[in-house]
């Protein structure tokens, strides 16, 4: 079935003739071009600015930035990894929860932030091994094992409950695979996610997962190193598979530091699924000005390289995709390295003021059309 969004939906401004997403017409396949929408565009609008020189709100690189339905923003840094910073829809430092220890309420790293209905917070700690609940008054509600080896902000809640985590799991039953399907207490009930699981180090970021994200049944997963959208169900079957096949993300083995030798290589920065269905994939890739933004350091390791300023190392490419049909809708080259999905309406990135001061910018997305109507 087929219908025409031309409203506003899900804080998107969906303009032109969209299908809604169909079922899938085919398992395997690349995803399709022109796009759909060719009078669309994908524009951001700063909507806060979480951040500041000295006090509480200062920050730092992180995994994630969360919000719920109060409009409070969540987020973890990397020099305190275990309390969760919380602020107002404003940017406004609100207050700290949890601090470093093994008991309730205290945790040790987190690398991953769920916001269930109701504004209940679950906390992926891989410092204790655990995933604790709170409530939406931060309260501890109940806490569940996780595996050790859990990678950052990647988990995906399926539509019955069910959790499934990226993990390395060095059982068995296990290895070598990187979806893990959990039960309510938290063993490893199912693994999946490749047909493939003897992993050598010239395999390692082929073989892994990159990204996942709640599907309609199952969850959707990206490697690190390639384009490829696929759908796992539950029980461990790859339902679908959409390959992107693009001049800008070509497929490549092994991730290398920042270097002035070439170009920093295609990441997907995030995955997220919209409230109709729709995939939306960011990709970070290299800015035409990366070369001249880079400056050396030396330091105990040895001379290293970093960006001047991330924005003008990296661009962003984010695209819209039907997940049944494979089928493009709209795709937007931005001047901004994104770090992921806060939700499915907004993205959040870092940057650096001319001070050297960090600041962590979340962007609502608008799909706004070039005709006017």
């Amino acid at each position: 079935m087929k219908g025409i969004l031309c409203r506003l939906t899900v804080g998107l401004v969906t303009a032109g003739c969209i299908t809604v997403p169909v079922s899938a017409q085919a398992p395997d396949g690349v995803v399709r071009e022109p796009q759909q929408c060719r009078s669309c565009r994908i524009v951001l609008e700063r909507e806060t600015t979480l951040g500041a020189d000295s006090g509480p709100n200062v920050v730092t690189s992180t995994f994630f930035v969360k919000r719920d339905s109060r409009g409070r923003l969540y987020s973890v840094f990397q020099f305190e990894p275990s309390a969760i910073v919380v602020f107002a829809s404003d940017g406004a430092f609100l207050q700290k929860i949890g601090h470093e220890g093994a008991g309730p309420g205290e945790f040790r790293y987190i690398l991953g932030l769920h916001v269930a209905d109701g504004d209940t917070l679950h906390l992926f700690d891989v410092g204790n091994q655990r995933r604790t609940v709170l409530s939406p008054e931060y309260e501890v509600v109940r806490s569940h094992r996780i595996p050790p080896a859990l990678m950052p902000d990647a988990y995906a809640f399926l539509p019955d409950g069910a959790l499934v985590v990226n993990a390395l799991v060095p059982t068995p039953a296990g290895a070598g695979y990187p979806l893990h399907l959990l039960t309510a207490e938290g063993d490893v009930e199912r693994s999946f996610g490749t047909d493939d699981t003897y992993i050598t180090p010239r395999t390692e970021y082929t073989h892994t997962v990159r990204r996942v994200a709640p599907g309609d049944s199952g969850v959707w997963a990206v490697p690190w190193t390639r384009y490829v959208l696929q759908l796992w169900s539950r029980d461990g079957t790859m339902r679908r598979q959409w390959r992107r096949s693009v001049p800008w993300f070509e497929p490549y083995e092994q991730i290398e530091p920042l270097s002035e030798e070439g170009p920093p290589a295609p990441m997907v920065a995030g995955l997220s699924v919209d409230a109709h269905g729709y995939l939306w994939v960011a990709v970070t890739v290299a800015d035409s000005r990366w070369r001249s933004n880079l400056r050396r350091e030396t330091g105990p390791d040895g001379p290293q390289v970093f960006p001047k300023a991330v924005e003008r190392v990296y661009d962003t490419i984010l695209e819209m995709i039907d997940p049944g049909t494979g089928r493009l809708i709209v795709s937007e080259r931005l001047d901004q390295k994104i770090s992921g999905f806060v939700d499915a309406n907004r993205v959040f990135g870092f940057r650096l003021t001319p001070d050297g001061g960090e600041r962590l910018d979340i962007w609502r997305l608008r799909l706004v059309s070039t005709v006017m109507h």
